[in-house]
């Protein structure tokens, strides 16, 4: 009995530790808890540091969705 309880902690442990990665407009939403993960999910991925507050970051935006379509479509897809 002891046993089963110490399985579902760490099974639960386990399924919350892995943080779930959000798309937005076909764009992979990285963040301290996943992009570690997401880094060895994919053998290739384009990434964009993008500051909210940033005249240049909210111009390039836009133009880096129209990518993630277009990359999206390549066989494997690249994110």
């Amino acid at each position: 009995r002891g046993f089963g309880y110490v399985a579902l902690i760490v099974l639960l442990v386990c399924f919350v530790s892995k943080a779930e990665v959000i798309k937005e407009d076909g764009v992979l939403v990285l963040n301290d808890s996943n992009f570690d993960e997401e880094l060895k999910n994919h053998e290739k991925i384009l990434v964009e540091f993008y500051a909210p507050w940033c005249g240049h970051c909210k111009k390039l935006a836009p133009e880096y969705v129209k990518a993630a379509e277009k990359l999206a479509q390549l066989d494997p897809p690249m994110y």
